[in-house]
């Protein structure tokens, strides 16, 4: 029997002890034991846990450790060859798919699109000119929700008569264009030899195109080429 063995199997028996009670308090194995008492390392587990028993084993004996270490073959022992750990790389970055750079030209072209559709849209809307003359603006109309978005101009016909000498003025009644066509009305206000001023408004009970009201009011007595107020609309708010 080794030293090693021979030491803790003599310990043992001097304080009357079996394997079994040294099993039963130390909760090492018997077979570990035993394999210690006779200096059978090989069959033990790794070196860490082998040094852990012949150290729990010696103070349990009242033995000091220390000096059961010393005995303790070390180089002799069979140690397991781990093996070594996978190299854990991190992964590239994904590269830019094509299909997110199609996607994004595409949204950018709509952007675009909408932007110069939104300013070609609210660059005011103009009137349709007659022939020449302009004659003073149109005040806002009354009504809850109106919304002047673009007063009209008033333009007076000339023709060469009353461009080479001055046509007095002579009393007309204003017609009644409310409901009818703007172009229609406008037409109606022309032919009665008065001028107009055109405001445009939304409106959600009048088509778009259709005078809303006038001013002044039908067959009200007015001079020649006095203007006429239409009202016309927009249509509903969108």
């Amino acid at each position: 029997m080794a030293v090693l063995g021979r030491i803790l199997s003599e310990a043992r028996i001097s304080r009357g002890l079996t394997l079994d009670d040294v099993e039963r308090d130390t909760r090492i194995a018997r077979r570990y034991l035993e394999a210690l008492e006779h200096d059978e390392f090989d069959t033990l587990p790794a070196p860490v846990y082998c040094r852990a028993f012949l150290r729990t084993y010696a103070q349990y004996l009242g033995i000091d450790p220390k000096e059961v270490l010393r005995f303790y073959p070390e180089k002799g022992r069979q140690t397991a060859e781990l093996a070594p750990l996978p190299q854990v790389t991190k992964p590239p970055p994904p590269a830019l798919s094509l299909n997110w750079i199609v996607s994004g030209g595409v949204i950018l072209v709509f952007l675009l699109a909408g932007a110069l559709l939104y300013r070609m849209g609210s660059g005011g809307e103009k009137e349709v000119p007659a022939d020449v003359g302009v004659s003073a603006l149109a005040t806002q109309p009354a009504g809850e929700g109106a919304e002047v978005v673009n007063p009209g101009i008033a333009l007076q016909p000339t023709t060469a008569a009353t461009q080479q000498e001055p046509v007095e003025a002579q009393a007309v009644a204003v017609p009644d264009v409310r409901g009818a066509m703007g172009m229609d009305a406008l037409s109606s206000v022309r032919a009665a030899g008065l001028t107009y001023v055109v405001v445009r408004v939304y409106d959600d009970g009048v088509p778009a195109g259709f005078v809303i009201s006038q001013s002044p009011s039908p067959n009200e007595d007015a001079r020649s080429g006095d203007p006429v107020t239409l009202v016309i609309s927009r249509g509903p708010r969108q």
